[in-house]
């Protein structure tokens, strides 16, 4: 669960990898509240038992990312804690699983106790979140992880330490759009990848992000049934996740999207096999021919690009913000003051 927008606190990458710069306040925490909140959440989950189908999604789950012997030992851990959450929704019960199998994982890697009422307090998840473990993750990535485990935390720690909050960070600006001779350029190196599967996921990542504004979250689950064949010049993403939504695809990418989806079946991942792989999108850039006159390759200036031409076609804010999966504006104001900075160059 997402905190809400307005009170989210956001780590910026210089602080995500100097946690000694990490300012938490020294205020004491109420023996009383804690003790409250101890009550509530014991009460709440006295008892409590699992619907079958999260259950199953328990039971059936082996991460690759985490050795068989290191999950034997945190799972005891992560069964008690996904059992104390109140998320009642598959899709988000089995992204948060996987937060709590990494932290678990991580802290008994580095010996540390497996109490959910030491495991999930702010001071444990902000130094798991810094550490190499999650150095592969965006900015976004990790304040999004950051945020849905203190949500569990809240949740699942009756000693929870929520009142000991990290102090705001302010939020990093988007990264640029990319010029359209850039895009153009990222588009024919997708198209001239030297095998089939290269080329099939290069047009699946430059297609979804400049024709539909997807980002690698909005990827990683991506299945071929998601995108659906509306007419012959016209796709629509089906988007599922944190921000659900129906995108068409923009007329000039659709061959590009299509390409993106050669010999998938209808419930293949558009990329990888593996729904709990990592970095999905970087490592597909990773693997292929990148020529050196060709910009660096990153989904979120794909999607910043995407939104600034919908900027530009004036299209109305609210059905921006709804195909976007925005909840505010501030990702188009710095979009805009880009657009404004490049017309200036010219």
């Amino acid at each position: 669960m997402r905190a809400n927008a307005r009170t989210k606190h956001v780590l910026t990458v210089h602080h995500v990898h100097r946690t000694q710069e990490l300012d938490v306040t020294n205020k004491k925490v109420s023996k009383a509240a804690v003790r409250r909140l101890a009550q509530e959440i014991n009460s709440r989950h006295q008892g409590r038992q699992l619907p079958r189908e999260l259950q199953l999604l328990l039971d059936g789950y082996t991460p690759a990312s985490i050795a068989p012997q290191t999950y034997q030992s945190v799972k005891p851990t992560m069964n008690e804690i996904m059992r104390r959450t109140t998320t009642t929704g598959p899709e988000k019960f089995r992204q948060q699983r996987q937060y709590v199998a990494q932290l678990a994982a991580w802290s008994h890697e580095h010996g540390l106790s497996l109490e959910p009422e030491l495991l999930l307090t702010v001071g444990r998840i902000v130094t798991f979140i810094a550490s190499p473990r999650c150095a592969h993750l965006s900015d976004a990535s990790r304040a999004d992880l950051r945020s849905d485990l203190l949500e569990i935390a809240k949740q699942a720690n009756p000693a929870y330490d929520g009142i000991r909050r990290a102090q705001p960070i302010a939020r990093p600006r988007v990264k640029p759009p990319y010029l359209p001779a850039e895009a153009a350029t990222i588009v024919r190196v997708a198209r001239n990848q030297k095998t089939a599967v290269r080329r099939q996921s290069m047009c699946a990542v430059v297609g979804l992000g400049l024709g539909a504004g997807l980002d690698s979250t909005d990827i990683k689950p991506l299945r071929r049934c998601h995108v659906v064949e509306v007419d012959t010049n016209q796709l629509d993403v089906h988007v599922s996740g944190r921000r659900p939504r129906i995108v068409p695809v923009r007329n000039r990418y659709v061959d590009l999207v299509r390409d993106g989806l050669t010999g998938l079946r209808p419930n293949d991942l558009v990329i990888g096999r593996n729904e709990d792989r990592k970095d999905v999108v970087n490592r597909v850039v990773a693997q292929a021919v990148i020529p050196s006159t060709c910009p660096h390759v990153e989904q979120t200036r794909l999607r910043a690009t995407y939104l600034a031409e919908l900027i530009q076609i004036n299209l109305p804010l609210l059905d921006l913000l709804d195909i976007a999966g925005l909840k505010s504006v501030q990702t188009l104001v710095d979009i805009a003051r880009y657009l404004r900075e490049q017309e200036s160059d010219r």
